[in-house]
């Protein structure tokens, strides 16, 4: 039997970061593979509310499917207002360099 938790997200995530929006668009599933602040996991069970998931360095830890959502769902938002800002910067015209003016440059004649 496949333990999977549906839940939808509000937001439209952008397809760089496939995990997160995996996590948030569909469904956390018994052996995909997620990231956290703390690095990829795999998750092991999930138990009504609860799942366990392991980190590529081993450690594992039983969490509650609610807290990885919000997890994933803010990682997607921060992920979203990145890329904006990097849109409007690579929007905006490049800036004029100032010139700048040097009084020694100034030659007198005698």
């Amino acid at each position: 039997m496949s333990h999977s938790i549906r839940h939808q997200a509000k937001t439209s995530a952008p397809k760089a970061k496939a995990d997160v929006v995996r996590a948030i668009e569909n469904d956390f599933k018994v052996g995909e593979q997620y990231t956290n602040e703390k690095g990829v996991f795999k998750v092991l069970s999930i138990k009504g509310e609860q799942m366990v998931i392991r980190w590529e360095n081993g450690e594992e830890l039983k969490s509650s499917v609610d807290i990885q959502r919000r997890i994933q769902e803010r990682r997607s938002q921060e992920q979203v207002a990145i890329e904006k800002k990097a849109e409007a910067a690579a929007a905006k015209p490049p800036r004029a360099a100032a010139r700048k003016t040097s009084k020694s440059s100034t030659v007198k004649s005698t």
